[in-house]
C-alpha cells in the first residue's frame, strides 16, 4: 500500500493535467492527497508491525477504512469527488482494506488466546488457584 501510495503520489504530481478527478492508476483515479494517505498508512503499518501494536493498529485501521468506505459511497452518489477523489472504485478498495484489517484483528486475537493457553500448560507452571496468585507474594503458615 505504501509503494502504491508513493508511486501514485509521484505520478499524480508529475501529471497535473488530470485535475481534481485524479490520475488514472491501476483502475483507480488517485489524487495527491489520496496517495499521501496511502503512503502514510503504509508507513504506519510497517511501524506497527515492528512492535506489539499490530492488534491495536489493525483495529483502528479497520474502523478507519470502514469510515472512508462510507464517506466514499456518500460522496460518489453525489458526484462530488472531494480532495481524496472519491470514486465508486475507491469504495471497493476501502471495503476490501476494512475486511482485510478485520480479518487481521480476528487472527491476532485468536493467536493471542492460543499463546496464552499454551503458556498456561507449560511444565512446572502451577495450575488452578496457585496460578492466579501473585508469584512474588510470600505465604506463611
Amino acid at each position: 500500500m505504501g509503494v502504491f501510495g508513493g508511486a501514485g503520489l509521484a505520478w499524480s504530481m508529475a501529471n497535473p493535467q488530470f485535475g481534481a478527478e485524479g490520475a488514472p492508476i491501476l483502475l483507480l483515479r488517485v489524487t495527491p492527497m489520496h496517495c499521501a494517505l496511502m503512503l502514510g498508512v503504509g508507513v504506519l503499518t510497517i511501524l506497527a508491525s515492528l512492535g506489539r501494536a499490530a492488534l491495536v493498529f489493525s483495529r483502528i485501521a479497520s474502523f478507519g477504512w470502514l469510515t472512508l468506505m462510507v464517506a466514499c459511497i456518500w460522496q460518489a452518489t453525489g458526484h462530488q469527488p472531494g480532495p481524496l477523489g472519491f470514486d465508486s472504485r475507491d469504495s471497493l478498495l476501502y471495503g476490501a482494506l476494512a475486511l482485510y484489517n478485520l480479518a487481521l484483528v480476528l487472527w491476532f486475537t485468536i493467536g493471542v488466546e492460543r499463546t496464552a493457553k499454551t503458556e498456561d500448560r507449560r511444565p512446572g507452571r502451577p495450575v488452578g488457584e496457585a496460578a492466579q496468585r501473585r508469584p512474588d507474594a510470600v505465604t506463611t503458615r
